[in-house]
């Protein structure tokens, strides 16, 4: 037993013994590893940054100015020089001028750019060694001249600048017809009708379109623009018909006119069992706009998708114009050489307004792609009303005895609400670095509109129904395109 107690308690003490060494020695207190401090570059104000050296309690100081390097010291930043005047600022680039930067980085992030950049070139596509980490499925087909072809942007090193762009296309374009203005049957049998103005034919007419714009505000990250802007102009030559309607039997007007008269004659004289009618039509169309264009994607390396959005003004002007004349029977008039009358009707549409436009490609190959561009907008359509009726001498009409007001030749005209949708469906093809060719097919929709047809009373002595203009019409115009574009 007292063995067993002196071995405890020698036990017990050499454990408290090693347990109060460790509170003053290295064991269970490891010292710091012996690294040089770091000291940040020199700070943009007057002194450098150095840390505050904390005091430890020895045997740590001691032990830790032995262990430890002394820091490098940074000579502090020399202080600008001094003048007798202050300096006048300097003044960076403008906003036109950072906005027409084609260097890269007047409009992108000021110094770099985060985040994987796109592979426009990688080795396996034309030896010219990747640009970024991975590459997409459009890449894996392309070159360097095929990457300049397209709306990349750098390619190589090659900033590919050609910010103006320059088009002119070719178009062949129909219009739908109006509801149906009857004007003559066979004389004696009314039911027998044998014309109206839409039985004169209008042909597809030819026409060109001329763009040119510029791109601005170049993405220093993607060598892309981001924004442009284009003026366009577009027409056709005026579709133009004629129609003369005879008959054995003679021929007569649906219309009734035989309260209108010709210097106390009644017109229907000159309508009615007349020799001929003759019918003709005019129509002509002018387009204008002026478009801002935002790029949103610039055929980026990871899809075979492009697209952007367009927001600008529109001028459209559609005017149409039909004549609706007779060659009377000299035995029944007045006057037998002057056998020929005369109802003219004119009316104009002139659209003002904004639009909203949404383009989209899809790339087949590297140079070729398939294009989708739609255009709504909302307008104002200033209409603007015509109605004459005379005789070939000049002799104006008038409502005679009836009391009707006003007076011929007829004038109105009325500001109304039109929408207009353009749609523009084809495919393009990047011929060079420079040139692209495109075709496809156009529709141009818009309602609101007033149409002479419709302005034509059934009994033409109603000069106030003349005078209130008919607009719940609508016109669509439609056809073939293709041009080219050009880069520089």
């Amino acid at each position: 037993m007292p063995f067993l107690r002196i071995t405890v308690t020698l036990f017990v003490l050499t454990l408290v013994c090693t347990t109060a060494w460790a509170q003053y020695g290295l064991y269970g207190a490891p010292a710091p590893l012996n690294y040089q401090q770091m000291l940040p570059a020199a700070s943009p104000y007057s002194q450098p940054y150095a840390p505050q050296a904390v005091p430890y309690p020895p045997p740590y100081a001691t032990r830790l100015s032995a262990r430890t390097t002394p820091p490098k010291q940074i000579p502090a930043e020399p202080a600008p020089p001094t003048a007798p005047g202050k300096a006048p600022p300097v003044e960076g680039p403008g906003m036109v001028e950072r906005m027409l930067d084609e260097a890269g980085c007047g409009c992108g992030p000021a110094a770099s750019c985060y985040g994987p950049q796109p592979c426009y070139a990688p080795a396996e596509c034309g030896g010219c060694g990747e640009v970024g980490p991975t590459c997409g499925p459009l890449t894996k087909m392309m070159n360097c001249f095929e990457q300049a072809m397209i709306h990349s942007g750098d390619c190589c090193g090659d900033p590919c600048c050609y910010p103006w762009f320059a088009s002119a296309s070719t178009l062949v374009l129909g219009r739908n017809e109006p509801n149906r203005l009857w004007t003559t049957y066979r004389t004696g049998v009314e039911a027998d009708q044998l014309y109206h103005f839409n039985d004169v034919s209008l042909e597809w007419e030819w026409g060109g379109e001329f763009r040119i714009g510029r791109k601005f505000c170049r993405d220093c990250c993607t060598g892309c623009y981001r924004y442009g802007i284009e003026g366009v102009y577009w027409s056709t030559q005026p579709f133009s018909g004629r129609l003369v309607a005879t008959d054995p039997a003679t021929v007569s007007t649906t219309l009734t006119v035989g309260n209108v008269e010709f210097a106390g004659n009644s017109a229907a004289l000159w309508f009615d069992q007349a020799l001929e009618h003759r019918l003709s039509r005019h129509n002509e169309f002018h387009n204008l706009e002026l478009n801002l264009i935002r790029y949103k994607m610039c055929a980026e390396a990871d899809t075979v998708w492009d697209a952007h959005w367009t927001l600008g003004f529109r001028y459209f002007s559609f005017d149409e114009n039909i004549v609706f004349s007779t060659l009377a029977d000299p035995a029944r008039i007045p006057d037998p050489n002057v056998d020929e009358a005369f109802i003219n009707d004119l009316i104009e549409n002139d659209l003002y307004g904004v639009q909203f436009g949404f383009h989209a490609d899809h790339y087949l190959l590297s140079s070729l792609l398939l294009f989708v561009d739609t255009k709504v907008g909302l307008f104002n359509n200033h209409i603007d009303h015509l109605f004459q009726m005379y005789l070939e001498d000049g002799t104006v009409a008038d409502t005679g005895a009836t009391g009707v007001p006003g007076t011929y030749p007829v004038h109105s005209s009325d500001d109304v609400l039109s929408f207009l949708t353009q749609i523009d469906v084809g495919g393009e093809w990047q011929i060079s670095e420079r040139l692209a060719a495109r075709m496809g097919y156009r529709v141009v929709f818009i309602t609101g509109v007033g149409l002479a047809d419709h302005q034509i009373p059934h009994y033409v002595v109603d000069i106030p129904e003349i005078a209130e203009i008919d607009h719940n019409g609508d016109l669509i115009l439609h056809g073939a395109f293709a041009g080219v574009t050009y880069k520089f």
